[in-house]
């Protein structure tokens, strides 16, 4: 088992506060509690998560453990491949931000180069758990390809795989305007219109 969907949903949740329990993810997640409990079990393992006694909550049963997201286990870096140069971020869990950084673009065949030096940086000053890729252009968040980016002169360049072999470290990719929607989405709004003037 590794990172995917279902155990980032299960971190979200989480962290959100929007679930404490197993049962209560079970119920979410529309999934049975026994396969919970193996994503818990591997998300508790690996230590993205701990047991909160002060979650536990009492039932007619056994009492359920509360759990909590683990803010020590590392950080997260954050890059937005921009119109005029590529933005790096690194965030704790919390989501707060610890530093950031941009190069600037003069050839689009020194990109990767670039990109791949300012990600050893940070990857040697930090406990980088996940890459979060954010890009214009058309986006196969599922298999983290980018199909079409105009600006980088990109056709069906996969930035997951190329980051993940290169890096060994779980890699999502997605348009920017998608990440910048889900964030106001995060804050409570119903509805949103998102426009990105150019």
């Amino acid at each position: 088992m590794i990172l995917n969907d279902k155990n980032l949903e299960i971190l979200d949740f989480i962290n959100n506060k929007i679930c404490n329990t197993r049962k209560e993810l079970s119920q979410k997640l529309n999934i049975s509690e026994v396969a919970v409990s193996k994503r818990v079990k591997y998300l508790l393992e690996n230590e993205y998560i701990i047991l909160d006694k002060n979650k536990n909550k009492k039932t007619l049963g056994r009492t359920a453990i509360g759990l909590k997201i683990n803010n020590e286990l590392g950080e997260i870096l954050g890059i937005y491949f921009a119109q005029d140069g590529i933005i790096f971020g690194v965030s704790d869990i919390d989501g707060k931000l610890l530093s950031t950084s941009k190069i600037k673009i003069i050839d689009n065949k020194e990109i990767e180069k670039l990109c791949f030096k300012e990600i050893e940086k940070y990857i040697q000053n930090y406990n980088i758990l996940i890459i979060g890729v954010a890009m214009n252009g058309i986006v196969d968040h599922k298999n983290g390809i980018c199909i079409y980016s105009a600006s980088y002169n990109w056709n069906q360049k996969n930035i997951k795989k190329i980051l993940e072999k290169k890096y060994s470290i779980p890699v999502y990719v997605d348009n920017g305007m998608n990440i910048m929607a889900y964030y106001e989405k995060k804050k409570g709004y119903q509805h949103l219109l998102i426009v990105l003037l150019l």
